[in-house]
């Protein structure tokens, strides 16, 4: 079977903040290469990071004053419902750090794989809108190359079949890849199947 195919990134992702902010500070450039887990833009975060500070505060003393009590507790010093309320007091101090946490902890945003940072678009000082990309990783150790292959053929490219690729670029170059991706379901418009094939 021959087909055509198009050559694409093995992991290609676009960075969007979840919550809009002012960044703050890029920590790569244009054409970097990132681990997994690297930190890659700053929003400001001065407000967001006092609120979980604070919440932080609270949590710990709401924690230890649940500890202190225990032990009156224990002691028939207080009754159940004021332990109890000191529990929900707690959880609720807890609950409100997790949140605040998780809000500061997304002015950060990270490389989710290892790669090369493509784009960046907003400069230091401007607004990041929220769930718009700000910055483009791509993972090229690996190639991907997908193709459509006709109904017809189906059942004879399972996962693991191996492939011969040839580049208009470069006449009488070849490679071997194999197949990691077989489609489900037909096309409508052409009665292919999407495949895709893995080159290392």
């Amino acid at each position: 079977i021959q087909v055509a195919g198009t050559v694409k990134a093995y992991e290609d992702v676009n960075l969007s903040p979840e919550e809009g902010g002012v960044v703050k500070e890029w920590k790569v450039k244009k054409g970097q290469h990132v681990k997994k887990g690297d930190l890659v833009v700053v929003l400001k975060d001065e407000v967001i990071r006092a609120s979980y500070e604070a919440a932080e505060a609270q949590y710990k003393m709401a924690e230890l004053n649940l500890a202190k009590q225990k032990e009156v507790f224990d002691q028939q010093g207080i009754s159940e419902l004021q332990y109890r309320n000191l529990e929900y007091t707690r959880d609720a101090a807890k609950a409100n750090f997790e949140l605040m946490k998780a809000r500061w902890e997304r002015t950060q945003l990270r490389s989710p794989f290892d790669g090369v940072v493509d784009n960046t678009i907003p400069n230091e000082g401007e607004f990041a809108p929220p769930g718009m990309p700000i910055a483009r990783i791509v993972n090229t150790s690996m190639i991907k190359i997908q193709a459509e292959v006709p109904e017809l053929y189906s059942g004879t490219v399972p996962v693991g079949t191996q492939a011969v690729i040839s580049f208009d670029a470069l006449p009488g170059d070849t490679l071997r890849g194999r197949v990691s991706f077989v489609g489900s379901t037909v096309s409508t418009a052409n009665r292919t199947l999407v495949v895709e094939i893995i080159l290392p």
